[in-house]
């Protein structure tokens, strides 16, 4: 599993975290696991296309430590500068909204 040391160390604090601040911490849990995986397919995809880290940034009208971050699973950087990543990478940004009931029995992201 590609992020293993990752969810050891969540199930490690996870039992050191207060009950009354455990939803707070599984929000912010999922916003980083969401924000890892699309690093990890923008980084891909710079790979692929042979690109620097600068030559993206340039692209996409973005700083060359807001690509960085991007790409390093930040969950804090703007949909706006996301999208502009990842049309300098030829990629298009899709994002899927659904109810917390339509997500019960999907799969989730790792």
């Amino acid at each position: 599993m590609k992020h293993a040391t990752f969810d050891a160390t969540v199930r490690h604090y996870d039992a050191l975290i207060p009950a009354n601040e455990r939803d707070a911490f599984a929000t912010r849990l999922q916003a980083t696991r969401v924000a890892i995986a699309v690093g990890d397919q923008l980084r891909d995809a710079r790979a692929l296309s042979g690109m620097t880290i600068r030559e993206v940034a340039a692209l996409a009208r973005v700083g060359t430590s807001t690509a960085s971050r991007l790409e390093r699973g930040d969950p804090d950087v703007s949909i706006d500068r996301l999208r502009r990543v990842a049309l300098a990478l030829g990629l298009r940004l899709s994002i899927d909204l659904r109810s917390p009931d339509e997500h019960r029995g999907s799969r989730r992201v790792p």
